[in-house]
């Protein structure tokens, strides 16, 4: 997965009505403080020219 290829898309393009019956998982509170962190720090990483792919 690549974190710093950000798209958008228009929001009527995801339907709402069954979205919860949808869903595959979900996060708790902890694990979004720490999906939110990771992603922080993976895209305000000063570059160093060192490929951690």
């Amino acid at each position: 997965m690549f974190f710093d290829r950000i798209n958008n898309c228009d929001n009527d393009a995801m339907p709402r009505n069954d979205l919860d019956s949808r869903r595959l998982y979900s996060l708790s509170n902890y694990g979004l403080y720490l999906f939110l962190f990771k992603l922080s720090v993976h895209l305000t990483r000063i570059r160093e020219g060192v490929d951690r792919a």
